[in-house]
């Protein structure tokens, strides 16, 4: 099932006023701890178990443990983890929305990202972030094909837990390989 037009623009118009809140934000103090540099190319989801994997990465506090744990939910349609890892500076979307509208943004979030797998192909830093930002690129391999390098941004937040802040899905429902 494909997403309406509508549903597009909700999305799109909700991910602009987290990214907008971010952004917002001040008083926040630089937090770079020396495992937020981003990794090299490295893990497959046929690295991890599903839902376990989740857990237990997101309890890294890494950038990379927040954006695989992500995907682990996602695949497994975990929304209350998906939750609780996507988010702002300020926190999880769920803390800031509650349980109610966050599932109901994690569910549209959930119906475009569909895949099989993942692979990570590439991280880097997001320039002129306070706090903290990586970006990685991530292919993710359906039935119908790869879409190749789908940016996820993950941002350290003021409770020194990295969050997801952004996904391209104009990018994951255009199916670019």
């Amino acid at each position: 099932m494909k997403p309406g037009p509508l549903l597009v623009v909700l999305l799109s118009t909700w991910f602009a006023g987290c990214a907008a809140a971010g952004i917002q934000e001040t008083g926040t103090e630089a937090m770079t701890p020396a495992d937020s540099r981003p990794p090299a190319a490295g893990p497959r989801s046929t690295d991890l178990p599903p839902l376990a994997a989740a857990r237990t990465l997101s309890r890294r506090r890494t950038a990379e443990g927040s954006v695989l744990s992500f995907l682990a939910a996602t695949r497994e349609r975990d929304l209350a983890v998906m939750g609780e890892l996507f988010g702002t500076r300020a926190g999880s979307i769920t803390n800031r929305d509650g349980d109610r509208d966050a599932q109901v943004r994690m569910e549209a979030m959930a119906s475009i990202l569909t895949f099989e797998s993942w692979h990570v192909v590439g991280s880097e830093e997001v320039a002129g972030e306070l706090g903290g930002a990586v970006r990685f690129l991530i292919d993710l391999e359906r039935e119908t094909g790869t879409v190749n390098a789908v940016p996820f941004v993950a941002v350290l937040g003021v409770d020194r837990r990295w969050y997801v802040r952004e996904v391209d899905l104009a990018l994951v429902m255009a199916g670019r390989s």
